[in-house]
């Protein structure tokens, strides 16, 4: 993910608990304080700002994250299910019926993340997409302790409206799409994609 930013909002000044379990069983508790660094002019009401943009974006990511590990998994499921026959002729129609769902999750992918970016240069080759864009926001909103700009709460609702498109597309994908497909499958005697596989 371009520029790493995955980690959460960082705790609010104020006095706080810690716990120590072993399984139900209550080892020890302590008390701790979180101060606001003396040099930091911002107030509580612009911290919690920070906090709470800060958790809406990481919400976002997380969201995006289990989009696609779930169209992975099904993307996956659909080609083991297919490449487990030796009669390519007996396949055939039912690969005919999955490319156009293959190409459809590919495009989701394609608009939610880049995968060619494996290290940090790779975003300066390829063009960023809207994961990395969120991590890019995140990591300017968490680079001061200061209330949020306007525009960055701009940009976050833009973010969020373009995200609903393709994360809508997939909801689509699996509720109805992927059905098909499994009826279509369910001649060769098993159901090929379990859309909640690798979720649980």
């Amino acid at each position: 993910i371009f520029n790493g930013q995955l980690g959460g909002a960082n705790a609010l000044p104020g006095n706080y608990k810690v716990r120590l379990y072993n399984g139900d069983t209550l080892l020890g508790e302590r008390s701790f304080a979180i101060q606001l660094n003396p040099k930091v002019k911002s107030t509580q009401a612009d911290l919690q700002a920070e906090f709470d943009l800060m958790n809406q974006i990481t919400q976002k990511q997380s969201d995006v994250s289990t989009a696609i590990k779930q169209l992975q998994s099904v993307r996956k499921q659909m080609n083991d299910f297919m490449d487990g026959f030796e009669d390519t002729a007996k396949i055939k129609p039912l690969k005919n019926s999955a490319k156009p769902i293959l190409d459809s999750l590919q495009a989701v992918e394609d608009d939610l993340y880049q995968s060619k970016i494996k290290a940090g240069e790779d975003g300066l080759r390829y063009p960023v997409k809207l994961m990395e864009k969120l991590s890019a926001l995140k990591e300017q909103v968490t680079s001061s302790d200061n209330k949020p700009t306007q525009q960055e709460y701009d940009l976050f609702n833009d973010l969020s409206k373009r995200l609903s498109v393709p994360l809508q597309k997939l909801k689509t994908i699996m509720n109805v799409q992927i059905p098909k497909f499994n009826q279509a499958a369910s001649q060769y005697k098993s159901e090929a994609v379990d859309i909640t596989k690798g979720l649980k």
